[in-house]
């Protein structure tokens, strides 16, 4: 898992001036050998009171197997009631709905070792047992660990959001409410070139 560091502190020159911080630079996070990346994102735009998610699923090497993404309105996750909140829809929920969705993507596909990786700090804090789970997001979370039991292999990863470009990118590319699938033969061009930059190790400036 990825920590958390202090920012550098500034360089002050004889002149004073404040000399900016170097960047720190990121690469998607390969998977480990015999494994499957599944990489997962949530978003939320408060300015139309939609949600989305993301999900990318790639071998070791960085090459696609399938993508989805799902874009809803924020009052569809209060029909349900294993997920209805007392305020709204949390972004925690959204991302949580990421990584379940993301766990029975790969169960489809009969992937047994697999990495979630996902930038919800939260999230993934909660999932390896270090936090608490909010009440209001308790029933996706026991939907997320009755999928567990299926993979002989599975992690989940704290990854930085320049290491989950891909992901990020679903989770904000349909406009109108449904979810789609993506295989191979219709990857849009933007997703493509993430993929294909992740998989030759693009560095991604962290500021």
């Amino acid at each position: 898992m990825e920590q958390c560091l202090l920012p550098s502190l500034p360089i002050v020159n004889r002149n004073t001036r404040l000399c900016a911080a170097q960047p720190k630079l990121l690469r998607w996070k390969q998977p480990f050998l015999g494994y499957v990346a599944v990489n997962c994102d949530g978003s939320f735009r408060e300015r139309n009171n939609t949600c989305g998610y993301g999900i990318i699923v790639r071998d070791c090497f960085g090459r696609f197997i399938v993508a989805k993404a799902n874009h809803f309105q924020k009052a569809d996750l209060i029909k349900d009631e294993t997920i209805k909140v007392k305020n709204g829809t949390t972004v925690l929920m959204i991302e949580m709905l990421a990584i379940r969705d993301g766990l029975r993507l790969a169960k489809g596909l009969e992937l047994t070792h697999i990495e979630i990786q996902s930038d919800s700090k939260v999230a993934i804090s909660i999932l390896v047992g270090e936090s608490r789970c909010p009440s209001q997001c308790l029933g996706v979370l026991s939907d997320i660990r009755s999928e567990i039991s299926f993979f002989k292999g599975l992690g989940f990863i704290f990854v930085y959001r320049e290491r989950n470009r891909a992901a990020d990118f679903l989770s904000k590319c349909l406009t109108s409410d449904g979810e789609r699938c993506f295989d191979s033969s219709d990857v849009p061009h933007a997703l493509q070139k993430i993929i294909v930059e992740d998989a030759l190790g693009f560095l991604t400036p962290r500021f």
